[in-house]
This record gives structure tokens, sequence and C-alpha cells, in this order.
């Protein structure tokens, strides 16, 4: 991003990445405090409620080892920059 003012394409190629990696990350902050909060309630609660919030939890872990670890895979793509986008050679490409 240091250099995001002279090289614009750069920060536009990662542009995409960036916001899915940003929504994974974002998303396991927001199931961690969920998970958290319920663990916390879990010893007082009975019935239904127990169930809810177990499902919670059991939902955070299934996030944080199925979903977030993509956000790893996609810091290459956010950094790469713009360069490997242009060596791709259209002109000679069948269009339809």
């Amino acid at each position: 991003m240091s250099h995001g003012k002279a090289e614009p394409n750069d920060v536009l190629a990662g542009a995409t990445p960036y916001l899915r990696l940003s929504g994974l990350v974002i998303g396991g902050w927001l199931m961690a405090g969920s998970a958290l909060a319920a663990s916390r309630l879990l010893p007082g609660a009975g019935g239904s409620d127990a169930v809810f919030l177990q499902e919670k939890i059991s939902t955070a872990r299934f996030y944080t080892g199925q979903l977030l670890p993509q956000a790893a895979g996609l810091l290459p793509a956010v950094t790469a920059g713009a360069g490997p986008l242009f060596q791709v050679d259209l002109s000679g490409a069948a269009l339809g």
C-alpha cells in the first residue's frame, strides 16, 4: 500500500482478494467473540438454551477449522501486484 499512488494497478489487482481475506478474518473475529460469550453462558444454561450455546461454539470451531485457513492462501494474491495480469497477451485470443 505504500506505493499505491505510484502504482494504482497493483492496488487494484489485490483489491478483490483483500476484501475476501478481510471478510474471512472479520468473520473469524466475530465467531470467536460469539463462542467466547456462549462458553461463558453455557454453565448456567439449561434445555434449549444450552443446546443453542453449544451449537454456537461448534459453529465457531467449524469456521476456524474450515473457512478461516483460506485467509492465509489469499495473502499472495493480495501482495502480488499487477505484473502477472499484464503479462497475459490477449491480442491473439479468439473472442467468441
